[in-house]
């Protein structure tokens, strides 16, 4: 992702050979928040990975949740880039309360 970001700088300042500093620091800003957003999808998705297994137990009825399929849910990052995250939706065999698991 370094190297995407490097080389992207390197191009666009052949682009824009007579950019200011202020616009370079711009386009550097946007480069990084598309890394930034790419490396926090990567880090959520395995931090989830490694609580897939576990299972809520229903805030309603005190039993153990279980899964009903994965949803996908679009965030948006501080520097305004969209991420997805692939989670393990669970839901109470009871009553039916079902959430997307944090992480």
């Amino acid at each position: 992702m370094t190297d995407e970001v490097l080389t992207g700088m390197k191009e666009w300042q052949v682009a824009h050979p007579k950019a200011t500093l202020k616009e370079i620091e711009l386009e550097l800003d946007i480069k990084l928040s598309k890394m930034r957003a790419r490396m926090l999808e990567t880090a959520a998705l395995k931090q989830t990975e490694a609580q897939k297994f576990d299972q809520a137990i229903c805030p309603n009825c005190n039993v153990r949740m279980g899964p009903r399929g994965e949803r996908v849910r679009g965030l948006i990052t501080q520097h305004n880039q969209e991420i997805e995250l692939t989670r393990e939706y669970q839901v109470c065999p009871k009553c039916n309360f079902g959430f997307f698991p944090s992480g």
